[in-house]
């Protein structure tokens, strides 16, 4: 593999972009230390495919004109299932609108939980609001199953949790929708990067070009004016004096991030006020060994009930209850962890999830034991 290295006293520019896929702290170079940059060539397939160039480069990720991103700590993506239709993030900004929403639909051969989204702000201090729907009928987005809204100061690309887990379903369609208070919308097309090698002449790898397809990414205007199909939008962007027709390459940079198994932990479940929807008490409380746990239904629902330790580690599952109707039931923990074992005294709490349709609802319950 071909190794670079320019040192500072060489008078050369830069050459062109690469992406860094990688490095090696051991990597041998003509500098005097070790270490270099893993690289992706960009100059096709007579090349090849992969080359180093030395921490030390004088340009690589120096130059002012080169971009660098650092990644720290990184873990393994937390989800099953990304939804999106952007592929190369953000593009163009639509100023004519403070609404969108994304079409998607669900490909999984199991149930899946959307639990968090994805979208850019475009300005500083923007104020944002995401709804996931069930339905667009008749032009109308129906059925909200989830939400999720608050203020971002930084621009930039950021992840939401919904307040509620959404179900899907294989084949099932579902509706991302995004509202900014003061910016623009973010979308991806057809674009072209920086072309390090100038002149007039167009160059086909210059063009980065994006897909879509029609009734994937909708906008409006105004809250009574009608949705707009992206696929229709009208844009042209020039690459070396040449004039390219982006129309039916638009998509909204909004994302949808699913998990395959019910979500679980205390951190992820909303907190509701005492009042809450599902009356979910327990007596005694604080109790000695045993506490008798109380919930309401106001529909058909599956009922899922956890105990977890303050920490957020489960102790006992009891076994899913599903309701053919409305009602008030109870059920009780023995103050015992899933083999039988007592617990200490301490704080735990009980975690109802309730599932109705395509909605899964969670609720929290503060319990003490003291024996």
């Amino acid at each position: 593999m071909n190794t670079y290295y320019l040192p500072n006293s060489s008078t050369a520019g830069p050459d062109h972009n690469v992406g860094i896929i990688g490095w090696d702290d051991n990597a041998t170079t003509k500098y005097t230390q070790k270490g270099a940059w893993l690289c992706k060539n960009s100059w096709g397939t007579s090349n090849i495919p992969y080359f180093y160039i030395s921490y030390w480069d004088k340009h690589c990720c120096r130059h002012i004109d080169e971009s660098c991103v650092s990644l720290r700590n990184v873990v393994p993506l937390a989800y099953k299932k990304v939804y999106f239709h952007d592929y190369h993030g953000w593009r163009g900004s639509l100023k004519t609108a403070k609404e969108c929403f994304n079409k998607f639909v669900a490909a999984n051969s199991a149930d899946q939980y959307l639990i968090d989204v994805s979208f850019f702000t475009l300005t500083v201090n923007e104020e944002w609001e995401i709804k996931v729907y069930d339905k667009y009928t008749g032009g109308t987005l129906q059925d909200e199953l989830a939400s999720a809204s608050g203020k971002i100061f930084a621009i930039g690309y950021h992840t939401v949790k919904l307040n509620h887990p959404v179900t899907l379903k294989n084949g099932d369609d579902f509706y991302i929708y995004l509202k900014v208070k003061n910016g623009a919308l973010a979308y991806d097309r057809t674009s072209s990067p920086f072309n390090p090698l100038g002149g007039e002449k167009f160059r086909a790898d210059a063009l980065v070009p994006s897909k879509a397809a029609a009734d994937q990414s909708y906008y409006r205007t105004s809250e009574t004016s009608p949705w707009t199909d992206l696929f229709n939008y009208e844009e042209s962007i020039t690459v070396n004096s040449q004039k390219v027709n982006c129309k039916g390459t638009h998509n909204f940079c909004i994302k949808g991030y699913a998990i395959d198994t019910m979500p679980v932990g205390i951190q992820s479940t909303p907190f509701m006020p005492c009042n809450n929807r599902f009356n979910l008490v327990n007596y005694p409380n604080p109790f000695a060994s045993r506490t008798s746990i109380q919930y309401s239904v106001l529909e058909n629902s599956s009922v899922w009930i956890e105990i977890f330790t303050v920490s957020g580690r489960v102790v006992y599952s009891f076994a899913v209850q599903k309701h053919t109707s409305a009602g008030t039931f109870k059920t009780a923990w023995e103050g015992r962890d899933q083999n039988g074992k007592p617990v200490s005294d301490g704080v735990y709490y009980a975690v109802l999830r309730v599932k109705t349709g395509r909605q899964i609802v969670s609720e929290k319950l503060k319990m003490c034991m003291a024996k």
